[in-house]
């Protein structure tokens, strides 16, 4: 046996698209829906880190989404509610679950973010 390393997160977004315009360049548009598609994105976990969150690459401000606001939670895509108050800026978009691809839970969340920087507008 010959171990090659470290196995790679399954945990990862391929690409976001603005519902409203169809963009996938990283413009969001306020009070919209936008669409997140990868592996293991669905959210699910008691710990408090949990969610999807944009943060402020200016201000280092955080804000998380709601669970209502996610309308699709699915292992493969994430249907989001864009937060209408949000200030115009550049931000960072993070997804953070348990979620193992099974009915288990990890013990540790795990997050991964969106290779790009996200403009609203």
């Amino acid at each position: 046996v010959e171990i090659l390393g470290i196995q790679s997160d399954p945990l990862e977004i391929i690409s976001l698209t603005d519902s409203t315009t169809g963009k996938t360049d990283g413009t969001l548009t306020k009070g919209r829906n936008a669409e997140l598609k990868g592996s293991y994105l669905k959210i699910v976990g008691e710990n408090a880190d949990c969610g999807v969150s944009f943060t402020n690459t200016a201000t280092k401000e955080v804000t998380k989404l709601d669970m209502a606001d996610i309308v699709i939670n699915e292992p493969s895509r994430l249907l989001i509610l864009v937060p209408a108050t949000l200030a115009a800026g550049e931000y960072e978009l993070s997804v953070t679950t348990q979620y193992s691809g099974g009915n288990n839970v990890l013990k540790q969340p795990r997050t991964v973010q969106v290779g790009m920087p996200i403009v609203i507008a």
